[in-house]
């Protein structure tokens, strides 16, 4: 099975620009992988605000996001905020 959740190394960066940094795949399998898994900026906690990069299976994707909505932890970008 395949995982919901990729998390690559964990670049922490002070805007949501150049987030897909930190998921480093091989150029062989990035287009198939970010087919099944698109990109979102996840807001870290505590201050200064800081964001890193995961991707999301598609077929959890929303699920992950409208809980998240529901908490009111998912911003209009779809970024996943804290």
């Amino acid at each position: 099975m395949r995982p919901q959740i990729l998390i690559g190394h964990p670049l922490v960066m002070p805007t949501m620009e150049h987030l897909g940094l930190s998921l480093d795949f091989e150029p062989e399998w990035r287009e198939r992988v970010l087919a099944s898994y698109p990109l979102f900026g996840l807001t870290l906690i505590g201050e200064p605000v800081r964001f890193t990069g995961l991707v999301l299976r598609n077929d959890v994707a929303d699920r992950i996001l409208a809980a998240g909505q529901r908490l009111g932890r998912v911003d209009t970008t779809g970024a996943i905020a804290r």
